[in-house]
């Protein structure tokens, strides 16, 4: 999906571009390396890099999936509903910010951030609504 006027390669190429700056993909700004950029309207995620798979949902909890969303773009975690994400449920909440590996800083502040969110969004941290990040290199053009 991209914004009118868009084209994949143009973002494709500043990505590109960006990345051959950067030393640390994905971290926090204010550490001296700019994080991959998020595009805010477009909702594009990229081959490639990984995502963090918030919760996957079978189809009868779509309501819940969307709830799931809107708490964690408010709280500053952009992120959509996806349907026949590979591997997991048919209704998955996927994060918009991409890194490029799993392992790096920025991924798991990411995730521990998203984890911290989970007990205030279920006010148990045992409901069957608690967040489960997972971690996911994308395989599909948005």
């Amino acid at each position: 999906r991209h914004a009118p006027g868009t084209t994949i390669a143009a973002d494709t190429a500043a990505l590109q571009a960006n990345r051959s700056t950067q030393g640390n993909a994905g971290a926090a700004p204010g550490n001296g390396a700019p994080p991959i950029p998020v595009p805010g309207a477009a909702n594009t995620r990229y081959i490639g890099l990984n995502y963090v798979i918030v919760q996957s949902y079978p189809p009868s909890e779509e309501k819940m999936a969307n709830e799931t969303a809107g708490f964690l773009t408010k709280k500053g975690i952009a992120c959509t509903v996806e349907k026949n994400v590979r591997g997991f449920m048919p209704l998955s909440v996927v994060g918009l910010q991409g890194f490029e590996g799993q392992s790096s800083s920025g991924f798991k502040a990411y995730v521990a951030r998203i984890q911290g969110f989970s007990s205030e969004f279920t006010k148990d941290s045992r409901s069957y609504k608690a967040f489960a990040p997972t971690g996911k290199k994308w395989d599909r053009q948005d």
